[in-house]
């Protein structure tokens, strides 16, 4: 087995004023990570000179202050011989990019990428980036993705597809609840994007407030490709958390891709209308359990029954992988219904990834609204069903985020390379 140990470092929120500082925390943060023997190290979205930018040309008045941010990254890299990935702002000729960088241990850039699902304000001063490549470091092939773009199965889905095994993810997960963070990418969707690729991710956040509005939820991590998380830092300190991994053999998603998913994705389209106000939605974990109450959808063991046609069911055969799903929803349904065996993390990030119900029957028996919480589940100890009254409304609200369309936003142009 050969080991590669990854640092994931954890930055405190600072605002574009205090770039000199931010930039003085990550040199001392991968300076740590190289001491706790780090070969990769991983730096949030945002690191230099900020996050929350307020305008284009505040933060390139800022930068034409200097230093260089590839120059001054570059540095930190070859200082202590890592792999770094850094999450900065560059300027380029479509404009303000919000990149992630990967630099060799010589202080070389080796790839470079820029977040592709942009925002709420993101769009205010940054440009979309167009490509996902893959860096051959000394660890081995390494992608990178940047925050919101892991709420898209078809970036990760391309680095998996371009040889990544190891996919880093500067980031700066915010959240609307401070005193007690929380978001949906350290919850469940970061861990099903290494399951249906098989790789790992090593994901750096920030903490604490940047500027008077903006709060991050911390718990940065390193997730193994069975969805494992193998370190996580605390909601509210700057540090350094490490994780030893096998990049050997990886990616290694559990079911084979099917190429041909993406010209059906590319052509599905629907007007999105909801088919009901309000459905009941039940499911049980063992065949022949009543659910109390008469349902419009119920999924068991037996299979799956739908009365009538409200809402649009789509019955879906494979989980692991999101092309099904994904088509399944654009095609118009409201519902995917599911009897086998898949991670809850991946049940929850289809319906998040999609803006849809899910609604399964197996190793996990629950019902999933479009936000990815879970509306009503069953224990697994004994013969048990469950329902959960579901307001359809919410499947025809593609905003995952504010500013975005899970469909309009899919990243279509990738699926020209995934179709080969």
């Amino acid at each position: 087995m050969s080991v590669t140990r990854v640092a994931v470092c954890q930055l405190g929120g600072r605002t574009l004023e205090e770039a000199p500082e931010s930039l003085d925390a990550c040199r001392e943060l991968v300076a740590e990570a190289a001491s706790m023997g780090a070969q990769v190290a991983v730096l949030p979205e945002g690191a230099y000179p900020a996050y929350v930018l307020g305008s284009a040309e505040a933060a390139r008045a800022v930068l034409a202050d200097g230093p260089d941010p590839i120059d001054a990254f570059g540095a930190m890299a070859a200082a202590h011989a890592v792999t770094l990935v850094a999450g900065i702002v560059v300027d380029a000729p479509v404009g303000l990019l919000n990149a992630a960088v990967t630099f060799g241990p010589d202080g070389r850039v080796l790839a470079q990428t820029a977040k592709r699902f942009l925002w709420h304000f993101d769009r205010e001063w940054f440009a979309a980036g167009d490509d996902s490549p893959v860096a051959e470091t000394a660890v081995g092939r390494v992608g990178a993705l940047v925050c919101a773009d892991a709420r898209l199965p078809e970036i990760a889905r391309t680095l998996a597809v371009r040889g990544a095994a190891l996919v880093c993810d500067p980031t700066a997960w915010v959240t609307s609840t401070p005193g007690s963070p929380s978001n949906i990418q350290p919850e469940f969707l970061v861990a099903a994007r290494c399951i249906e690729n098989g790789f790992v991710m090593a994901c750096a956040s920030k903490c604490g407030f940047e500027g008077p509005h903006v709060a991050y939820a911390g718990r940065s991590m390193i997730v193994g490709p069975d969805g494992s998380v193998l370190a996580e830092a605390s909601v509210d300190r700057e540090e350094v958390v490490v994780a030893d991994v096998d990049l050997s053999g990886l990616p290694r998603p559990p079911v084979a891709r099917d190429p041909s998913a993406y010209g059906d994705l590319l052509s599905a389209w629907s007007a999105l209308r909801p088919s009901a106000d309000r459905v009941r939605i039940a499911a049980a974990n063992a065949a022949g359990v009543p659910v109390l109450d008469a349902a419009d959808v119920f999924v068991s063991p037996a299979g799956v029954e739908v009365a009538g046609a409200v809402p649009r069911v789509a019955v879906i055969d494979e989980m692991l992988a999101p092309e099904p799903s994904r088509i399944a929803a654009l095609r118009g349904a409201e519902v995917l219904a599911f009897v086998g065996d898949a991670p809850l993390a991946v049940l929850r990030a289809r319906a998040a990834e999609n803006r849809v119900f899910v609604v399964a029957s197996g190793s996990v028996t629950a019902v999933i609204a479009p936000s990815g919480a879970v509306v009503a589940d069953a224990p697994s100890d004994r013969p048990f069903a469950c329902a959960a009254d579901c307001l359809l409304a919410e499947a025809a609200h593609k905003e995952m985020a504010p500013g975005t369309d899970v469909f309009a936003d899919r990243q279509p142009t990738t699926y020209w390379d995934l179709a080969r």
